[in-house]
């Protein structure tokens, strides 16, 4: 049995050094050729492994100097909208509320008509579940609740004329003065 095992491993090594050439004359011609990056990056990391650092001790060895607790902030920083970091509340949970949309296509312009119902009435000018459709009524509903459009999300009814979106960042009672003060 002992043989066999051996035998296999010469012919796996074989194999691999047959690759690793190929690799090799591959990558002389064109550096970024596939094969040539496998086969590279196979050899770097497998056999050639980079040298452990001290900095690479297990956490066990060293402590760990504990975070300070981070404050969630009252303002949103042109830094968190680049990123598009959305306001936490204080226990770290992200507030979100649903609002319901009825959809009329077809119109002069895309505009917000009122509230109905707990939700929002708007016009757009194009069909439902047109894809700048949907980018328009993000747009018209972010700029009508006061939040960034990447914190307004289509859940359901893409291709319908009433919709649900979700806000992130916003908890339900403030969306329902939000919504109360369009009416």
């Amino acid at each position: 049995m002992l043989e066999w095992t051996l035998l296999i491993e010469l012919i796996l090594l074989g194999i691999l050094l047959i690759a690793g050439g190929i690799g090799f004359i591959v990558s002389k011609s064109n550096p970024h050729d596939p094969f040539a990056i496998f086969v590279g990056s196979f050899w770097r990391t497998f056999l050639w492994p980079p040298v452990p650092m001290e900095i690479d001790d297990p956490p066990s060895s060293r402590p760990l100097a504990p975070l300070p607790p981070r404050e969630p902030s009252a303002e949103m920083t042109d830094e968190d909208a680049m990123y598009g970091r959305i306001k936490r509340d204080r226990d770290g949970r992200i507030n979100t509320a649903t609002l319901e949309l009825l959809v009329i296509p077809n119109s002069a312009a895309d505009q917000v008509v009122g509230a109905e119902g707990g939700g929002l009435k708007i016009q757009v000018t194009g069909e439902p579940g047109d894809g700048h459709t949907n980018k328009a009524l993000i747009d018209l509903v972010s700029n009508a609740i006061g939040v960034k459009p990447y914190q307004v999300t289509i859940t359901k009814g893409h291709y319908h004329a009433r919709k649900t979106v979700t806000i992130q960042g916003m908890r339900p009672e403030e969306l329902g003065e939000k919504i109360s003060g369009l009416g």
